[in-house]
């Protein structure tokens, strides 16, 4: 049977199901039926919504391709997803590149940029999901930062930075405007012991803040400070946490007692959490790191979902934990 002879209802049904990027370049080339039929998937006015990923360049990064006066790239989705108020269907994720020598950081207009997008014509701003901010802190204020987190078109839901910033832009918004930021993407290069056990504090200021990630080197022993983390303890909604952690600065065996004081701070600080990833850096996978310390860890804290990755630093490769259960061990 001809793809033709098909009622324009099942038409629509097999085409919500094809990857959008093919629907948008090849679909709606093939007949001028076909592409009436792709414009009824993006209603009210036929026009694919897009997501902003707002990424802060430097001189070494250079994109080709350039949008509404700014370098950019498109990402598209598997599947269409359902914009926040269910009123567009999102093919993808417009990543606008932000060259901080071209461009001033402090007068950034987001609902200009947004005005920009509708004038174009062929797709629909719908909302910025993310900010990535890698500059160094001189570039952009931590308070530019919680401008740009409470900024009502803005809004993003996820924050990607290093440095500082992020705590100092969390004590900036401190009685402030509610965000809808649900992600925290840490990647400073060293993460000292005030700064992780600040992490509730900033969760408890951020009601929405759901996942936080810290992309490097946490000290193992900065864990396992019970005293410190009742201290810190803050009333917070945290649900996932993933932890890059370096092997010991003093020797240290991480063995079951040790593993169970780290599970004990974990549980005092993020009594809600329930994903947790464990990137564990050590120099030698030694006897103590068995399979039956991590099995007791995971049984003594509160996540339904563990993960663990062992990296070994003076062998440059990563093992990974199979034996391990990734749900909790029931009590």
């Amino acid at each position: 049977m001809s793809l033709n002879a098909l009622p324009n209802e099942t038409l629509l049904a097999i085409f919500e199901r094809l990857p959008p990027q093919f629907l948008l370049t090849s679909i709606v080339r093939i007949a001028r039926r076909y592409r009436h039929l792709v414009a009824q998937l993006f209603r009210p006015d036929g026009r694919p919504g897009i997501l902003f990923d707002i990424k802060i360049l430097g001189n070494e990064q250079v994109w080709k391709r350039t949008f509404v006066g700014f370098r950019a790239q498109m990402q598209f989705f598997p599947r269409f997803v359902v914009s926040a108020d269910g009123r567009r269907n999102v093919v993808g994720t417009l990543e606008i590149g932000i060259d901080r020598f071209r461009h001033n950081m402090d007068k950034m207009d987001f609902r200009a940029l947004a005005n920009q997008v509708g004038a174009f014509g062929h797709i629909s701003f719908v909302d910025i999901n993310k900010i990535d901010v890698h500059v160094i802190r001189t570039m952009l204020s931590p308070l530019r930062i919680a401008i740009w987190i409470t900024d009502p078109v803005c809004n993003p839901k996820e924050l990607v930075i290093n440095h500082e910033h992020t705590l100092q832009a969390v004590y900036c918004l401190a009685g402030g405007k509610p965000t809808l930021l649900r992600e925290v993407n840490e990647s400073r290069n060293t993460i000292w012991s005030d700064y992780f056990y600040a992490i509730p504090r900033l969760s408890a200021a951020l009601p929405t803040l759901k996942r936080f990630k810290i992309g490097q080197h946490i000290p193992w022993e900065t864990l396992a400070d019970a005293r410190k983390a009742e201290e810190s303890a803050v009333a917070n909604s945290l649900r996932e946490l993933d932890l890059h952690i370096r092997y010991p600065s003093r020797k240290i065996d991480i063995d079951d007692k040790f593993l169970r004081s780290i599970a004990t701070s974990l549980c005092i600080m993020f009594p809600h959490i329930q994903v947790l990833y464990l990137r564990l850096s050590v120099l030698h996978y030694r006897q103590t790191m068995h399979p039956a310390a991590f099995a007791a860890f995971t049984a003594n804290q509160l996540a339904h979902r563990v993960v663990f990755t062992i990296v070994e630093s003076n062998k440059g490769r990563v093992s990974y934990l199979d034996s391990l259960l990734k749900r909790k061990v029931t009590r």
